[in-house]
């Protein structure tokens, strides 16, 4: 996708400062998987998408699976930052991600 009507999503997990050694994340973004590895290893993926309401999606497998959804809004010919954050708390990652425009 070029042109005008363009966006760029980054989605980002920082590598965490806790060990979940042999723990499964997969990160998708409207069914197209983003990233499938190790939770420990963290990512950063740039990905060009339409504007409009994306479904940001991630699943950990820690002997148990947790789940999270979230929509995000994305503006035409902007660069929109999706970093996701980990709750200790919960065992799962935040219910909204934090998310910033550029």
């Amino acid at each position: 996708m070029s042109g005008m009507n363009a966006a760029r999503v980054t989605v980002r997990f920082e590598k965490p400062s806790f060990f979940l050694p042999g723990s499964g994340l997969t990160v998708s973004l409207n069914s197209q998987l983003v990233f499938q590895g190790d939770f420990t290893d963290g990512f950063e993926v740039t990905l060009e998408v339409a504007p409009g309401t994306h479904a940001i999606n991630t699943r950990i497998d820690l002997g148990i699976t947790r789940t999270r959804s979230a929509q995000v809004p994305v503006e035409a010919g902007r660069h929109t930052l999706i970093n996701l954050e980990y709750s200790r708390f919960w065992g799962n990652f935040t219910k909204k991600p934090k998310v910033f425009v550029e």
